[in-house]
């Protein structure tokens, strides 16, 4: 268990079956943002420490004694263990510009690789950005754009997957006086977009896949769509990845159309075989997935919960919470599934099927029971 003082000190204590504490151990630095975050399979656990624009991973063994501690920059995003302990970290720089994924030695923290997820970048020619409308320029410029970047999940066979978004765009215009208003009419855009998967090996190498590609060559006042992954992705159980993407259409002179969101599957070749449209919903995204027994999947949208066929990419029935930003907890043996509402954990076999079981948050303990979480 995690506990902090009054001070800002942090414990981290081990407790054995009895309810008996066996050791205490003080984290050296003082802050409020700390979090258990898992064990390590071989009886100890991780820790992190966000420091705002950083944060350290402290690693304490099963006898109370700190193994290792590395200090990252950025915000910790996903992380996964394999089954011989290398540790996977994905981490993005504050502005959302510059992601990466590490690789550690789960047992002294050693780095085995680090890969630099591809940048998006935009060109500025004889054009700048004021507020929400282009003034024009003497010069050209480019700069970053943000990097959308996927959570990182780990199959039984060692490899690691994760997906991003990133692009080439170029905005420019005609002759003008520098500091003029440009009419959007007048902006040009192109370039294109691209939505990629990784699998990253044990040894760093990795094989990438394009998974779709957006181009554009229009006037910027015309609509042009963006891909995103949301944050979850998971293996489907047949050897292949569920991804969550985001489509955005932006459209430059009017209000922004409704984003579409999608379940992605892929083949164990990282080769798309469907899309599934998921519901409009209101609300936080949420964007929880789990894989349940017999081709059955489960996937969270603001207060919607939806079933679906991992195979076919159908949806099979969807159940709606009274209150947004549900997220899907664990899969059942019997076909159904426990989801967290913000009030209660709540066991739901069909859109007319479910029981409150608990009030409050819940968490699932390392030996796989159920625990409240205090609040």
């Amino acid at each position: 268990s995690l506990e902090q003082t009054a001070d800002g000190s942090t414990y981290l204590r081990g407790v054995n079956e009895q309810g008996i504490q066996e050791w205490a151990w003080l984290m050296p630095e003082k802050t409020r943002k700390v979090e258990l975050i898992c064990g390590d399979w071989v009886g100890g656990a991780l820790v992190g420490a966000d420091r705002g624009d950083s944060f350290a991973l402290y690693v304490v063994g099963n006898d109370g004694q700190m193994r290792w501690h590395r200090t990252f920059a950025g915000k910790r995003k996903a992380h996964a263990y394999n089954r011989d302990h290398l540790l996977h970290i994905v981490t993005q720089s504050p502005d959302g510009t510059v992601a990466t994924v590490t690789g550690l030695d789960g047992i002294t923290g050693e780095q085995r690789f680090q890969l630099l997820v591809p940048a998006s970048r935009e060109q500025l020619n004889r054009v700048r950005r004021k507020n929400m409308s282009f003034v024009c320029a003497s010069d050209n410029a480019s700069s970053p754009a943000g990097a959308a970047v996927s959570g990182l999940f780990v199959n039984i066979d060692g490899l690691a997957y994760v997906a991003f978004a990133h692009g080439d765009w170029t905005l420019s215009t005609g002759a003008c006086a520098p500091g003029a208003a440009v009419n959007l009419r007048d902006v040009a855009l192109s370039g294109e977009q691209r939505l990629t998967l990784w699998q990253i090996h044990p040894d760093g190498s990795l094989r990438e896949t394009v998974i779709e590609k957006i181009e554009a060559g229009a006037g910027f006042s015309g609509p042009v769509a963006s891909l995103a992954p949301t944050r979850e992705i998971t293996p489907d159980g047949l050897g292949g990845v569920l991804l969550s993407v985001r489509r955005s259409p932006h459209a430059r002179e009017a209000t922004p159309g409704r984003s579409q969101e999608f379940i992605y599957r892929l083949d164990g070749e990282g080769k798309l075989v469907y899309k599934l449209p998921l519901p409009a919903f209101e609300g936080p995204l949420e964007d929880s997935m789990v894989l349940g027994d017999n081709d059955r999947g489960f996937t969270t949208r603001g207060s919607l919960l939806i079933a679906f066929s991992v195979r076919e990419g159908t949806e099979s029935w969807r159940w709606e919470s009274r209150i947004p930003g549900i997220e899907v907890f664990a899969a059942l043996a019997d076909g159904g599934c426990l989801v967290q509402t913000p009030d209660a954990l709540v066991n739901v076999h069909g859109a007319t099927q479910a029981i409150e079981i608990m009030k409050g948050k819940a968490m699932m303990g390392w030996n796989g029971q159920l625990y409240r979480k205090h609040q």
